[in-house]
């Protein structure tokens, strides 16, 4: 059993040296100009994948045939490929190799000047449309016809068409999904003459940011409510250039609470909110909308939540029965009592006075005599009489 086990670890272990040995590769040199050849070779079992690149910028990719357990790739160096250190890497399966190399200029592959005529600004969005435009020169005059390049962010090498003296352009918008940072952007020429091969190159840097996301806010358009309403939220959501987003979430966070949004198809999401007496004053919704690439954009609505009538009427109604209970027993009992003690006081006060006035009289018909009997009969009866019905009134009380 235990020499079973040796024999079973030593034939894992060759191989495993087996397996390696042959994923390996080698190049004929460790640096190089533009014009030369760089020469790749290695052992194999099966075909082998061959790429080459510089800063994710591609280069070339071939696969290589295995023959007699060996490959070899060979590759020249074009005038319009970057300088740079390039990453050489082969895969064979599973198994993968790299190393690098350095690229340098020779003289003739700096000859023409290439002026940038565009991207005039340093950063731009995701999903935003990018003009990579230059102008090619040879000692002032504008060279037609050449061979331009330039790499995306993807690091695809892309063409520039010639637009026309000296000028080679192409315009490209920058995925939603890119990576986020710098974005190297090189220009390489070459043309061939009866002259002679010659070439040049540039590069300028800009940065690529997260794509700005729209929001139209559709609803509320209003920034007054009242208790006992709800507030219908409403967005569009597109990017800048129009398109609309695909696997995109939406949020609305209100006092406290963060909700997600219903998607209702073509970039329209809806929520409603309600009220609450917890949602009286000043408050803010905000709206957050990210795709799922991690572009994100945040709006920020602020509105003022007041009591309405109805709702005021209710908190009222507790003091508006008490006022009304009050007023009642006003009304019923203090009332009457006030209005029977001045009926009372106005009448001792009637009486006092026809008291005295018979007393006058009294004193003008018999002392003074200044009246005659008719007159003094007819007046003394009138005040007698209205004398009798107080007393009766007040004898009542």
């Amino acid at each position: 059993m235990q020499q079973r086990k040796s024999k079973i670890f030593v034939l894992i272990a060759l191989v495993c040296m087996f397996s390696l040995a042959f994923a390996a590769h080698e190049t004929s040199k460790e640096s190089y100009s533009k014009g030369e050849t760089i020469s790749v070779s290695g052992e194999c079992f099966d075909n082998v994948s061959i790429s080459i690149s510089s800063l994710g910028r591609q280069i070339i990719g071939q696969d290589i045939a295995c023959q007699n357990s060996a490959f070899a790739f060979d590759y020249e160096i074009q005038f319009y490929d970057p300088v740079g250190i390039w990453r050489i890497k082969s895969l064979e399966g599973a198994k993968e190799d790299s190393s690098t190399v350095s690229v340098k200029h020779v003289r003739e592959s700096q000859f023409y000047l290439i002026t940038f005529l565009s991207p005039a600004k340093e950063s731009f969005y995701r999903k935003e449309m990018v003009n990579i435009s230059a102008r090619i020169q040879d000692a002032g005059a504008n060279v037609e016809d050449a061979e331009v390049f330039t790499w995306l962010p993807t690091g695809e090498k892309v063409v520039l068409a010639h637009r026309g003296e000296g000028v080679y352009g192409i315009d490209y918008e920058i995925s939603a999904n890119e990576r986020i940072g710098p974005w190297k952007i090189t220009v390489s020429a070459k043309k061939e003459s009866d002259a002679g091969v010659f070439g040049g190159e540039n590069s300028t840097t800009v940065r690529v940011d997260k794509a700005p996301i729209i929001v139209d806010l559709v609803k509320p358009n209003t920034k007054g409510f009242s208790l006992g309403t709800d507030i219908e939220v409403e967005i569009n959501v597109s990017y800048e250039d129009g398109s609309t987003p695909e696997n995109i979430s939406a949020t609305v966070f209100f006092d406290g609470t963060e909700t997600e949004m219903a998607g209702q198809g073509n970039g329209i999401f809806t929520h409603s909110i309600p009220l609450t007496k917890e949602d009286l004053g000043i408050k803010k919704i905000i709206v957050t909308v990210s795709d799922e690439f991690e572009n994100e954009t945040m709006l920020v609505h602020e509105i003022t939540v007041s009591e309405s009538i109805f709702s005021l009427a209710m908190d009222l109604a507790p003091y508006l029965v008490a006022i009304l209970i009050v007023l009642v027993v006003v009304a019923v009992v203090v009332v009457p009592r006030f209005r029977e003690k001045q009926d009372v006081s106005s009448l001792a006060k009637r009486q006092k006075l026809l008291d005295s006035k018979v007393i006058k009289l009294q004193t003008d018909y018999f002392t003074k005599g200044t009246l005659s009997k008719t007159v003094y009969d007819k007046k003394i009866a009138k005040y007698e009489v209205e004398l009798r019905e107080i007393k009766k009134k007040l004898k009542i009380r």
